[in-house]
């Protein structure tokens, strides 16, 4: 009997033992991502049924029986697709001439887009203020020129498609131009020789080639559209009385203005914005499919590869040259007036009337940085910055790595996190994140530990797209076959065979998540208490009734450089990178959700 027990425990140690080897590099970053997504996911879905009323759909009558959340569901749907078509409308010509351009003018003008990409959140929101209101300098440069101008007021619809746009439009772009490339000049060609006009070429081969791939950025646009929370925040508000009510709006004022049924009515809400995101990312990866297995098909009955770029497909005529040159003279000063305006409100004396400052001054900027507040605000930021880019890359690494090179299984709950985050709105996470750990560990609320790993879950699937990117043109399976058969172990496999050959990839990785946490407001803003980040520093300073605004815009340049810095460097790594082929969204950035 006492040799049986015997067996049967070293039967379960040798199961223990070979399930840690299968799982355990692993192991850490699931547990993270399962405590604080997917946990955090079950409980809001409970939240919105198991009420102070008992179980039932009591909260959901209530909360979708009440006009204004019936009005905030219909805008923001009707937002979301308004700047989903602007997008697509304007981003796919735009996506198709940049694919077109010699590989230096494509690089620059991916450049910019990607630094328009991640210039989201409170500053771009007072960017519109700077540029288009009462006294911004699109408004005074009109004016001055003779031109009666009513800018939209910054709490309108129309404000917020203006705003959304500058940041969605070259996301829509950034995803798109890869697709572009599968379009071939031979196809072209051979269109021009069968007596086609560009127009027919269009219709027959181009436009029904890259459809599902334009529809999927039309739908990712719509996700990021109906879940931002720092723009439309800053612009518009929380309070009931204004004349946009917005799903996210709605979840942060009943968290702090509804000590009741606040919690009730922010957890239906985020349900209902969770359904919309899921379902509109299970639209975006259907038509991924579908888009890739056209490709596929097409490639295994053509020569060439496909994604062959060649400038100027049937654009060279002279009508087509100033067309392009007036949309993309157009598209740049959209993108950069705005941020123009904000670098001139950081050195202008005063700036009353005329399209230029009055006079110019560095007061600010010194006012600025000898606030300690404002210091305290950067301090926290770039910590939180460091913090979370060190913490997710040591997770993500070995995780990734044991699922290219050790246990395939892996891999399948690694891409299920990911697409957590991606799918659903920030301020949804948060709300999940602060009702899950007021159930199991209440002592972490409003702390700087919880933020972290919220930040750590978020900026997850940009590093995990990054690295596992990396790996696999590393090819890491064979490496470690090669350093196991020279004896090495699996750590030592990782740092001194692996790490060196995907330093572009960790690079990248590590950027974004800097990025994304340097400007995102709506974690913090529901999960920070009372910590100050820069960004809830400017919530405050743009919501402020009187005083000057000029600190805000010392502090907007300050960032906008820093994610110019960041971008910069992105597109420097991975220069030799192809644009071709599936959209690449670790290169994009984390779009601007904040």
């Amino acid at each position: 009997m006492v040799a049986e027990r015997a067996g049967t425990s070293q039967r379960h140690v040798g199961r223990a033992r070979g399930w840690l080897a299968d799982w355990g590099p692993a192991l850490p970053l699931l547990a993270l991502l399962g405590m604080t997504l997917v946990a955090p996911i079950i409980v809001l879905l409970a939240r919105s049924i198991f009420t102070a009323d008992g179980i039932g759909l009591s909260a959901w009558s209530r909360v979708l029986g009440q006009q204004i959340n019936q009005r905030a569901i219909v805008t923001s749907i009707e937002l979301g697709f308004v700047c989903a078509t602007l997008s697509a409308l304007i981003g796919t010509p735009i996506a198709w001439l940049v694919s077109q351009m010699l590989a230096g003018r494509r690089a620059a003008w991916l450049g910019l887009f990607n630094v328009s990409a991640h210039f989201g959140g409170i500053g771009l929101a007072f960017a519109y203020v700077a540029s288009l209101g009462a006294f911004g300098m699109v408004t005074l440069l009109l004016r001055g020129l003779g031109l009666p101008l009513d800018p939209p007021s910054p709490d309108s619809f129309a404000a917020l498609v203006i705003t959304y746009e500058h940041a969605n439009i070259p996301l829509f772009v950034l995803l798109t131009v890869p697709a572009m490339g599968m379009l071939r000049h031979e196809w072209a060609e051979a269109a021009e020789a069968a007596s086609a006009s560009r127009l027919q070429f269009w219709r027959r081969i181009g436009l029904p080639v890259l459809a599902p791939f334009i529809a999927a950025g039309f739908v990712l646009s719509f996700t990021w559209s109906i879940g931002i929370f720092g723009i439309a925040y800053a612009l518009v508000g929380q309070s009931a009385a204004l004349p946009v009510q917005l799903i996210t709006l709605q979840i942060g004022q009943s968290l702090t203005d509804d000590a009741v049924r606040g919690a009730d009515r922010a957890a239906v809400l985020s349900v209902v914005l969770m359904v919309l995101a899921i379902g509109a990312l299970l639209i975006y990866r259907a038509l991924l499919r579908r888009g890739m297995r056209w490709l596929a098909a097409g490639s295994s009955g053509m020569g060439s590869a496909p994604g062959r770029l060649r400038p100027q497909v049937g654009t060279g005529h002279r009508g087509a040259r100033i067309g392009r040159t007036l949309l993309f003279g157009s598209f740049t000063l959209y993108l950069g007036l705005p941020i123009a305006a904000v670098v001139l409100y950081s050195v202008a004396s005063s700036w009353t009337s005329a399209a230029l400052p009055d006079g110019y001054t560095l007061r600010y900027w010194v006012e600025t940085f000898a606030s300690s507040r404002i210091l305290g605000a950067f301090a926290t930021s770039l910590s939180l910055g460091v913090w979370t880019t060190l913490l997710v890359l040591a997770l993500t690494v070995p995780a990734v790595y044991w699922a290219r090179a050790k246990n395939p299984r892996v891999r399948p709950l690694l891409e299920s996190a990911a697409a957590i985050p991606f799918a659903l709105p920030f301020v949804v996470i948060g709300f999940a994140l602060l009702q899950f750990s007021g159930i199991v560990a209440p002592q972490l609320q409003g702390s700087y530990a919880l933020l972290l790993l919220a930040y750590v879950a978020i900026s997850f699937p940009f590093v995990y797209w990054a690295i596992d990117g990396a790996m696999a043109a590393a090819d890491v399976k064979r490496l470690s076959e090669v350093a196991a058969s020279c004896g090495a172990s699996a750590w030592q496999t990782i740092v001194k065979v692996v790490l060196p050959n995907i330093r572009t990839g960790v690079a990248t990785a590590a950027m974004l998540a800097f990025a994304l946490v340097i400007g995102e407001f709506a974690l913090v803003s529901v999960l920070g208490g009372s910590i100050i980040t820069i960004s809830v520093w400017s919530a405050a300073a743009i919501n402020a009734t009187g005083g000057s605004l000029a600190p805000l815009s010392v502090v907007t340049t300050v960032v906008f450089a820093l994610l110019l810095v960041l971008s910069a460097a992105i597109a420097w790594v991975n220069r030799d990178r192809s644009t071709q082929g599936l959209p690449v969204i670790a290169q994009t950035g984390p779009g601007i959700q904040h």
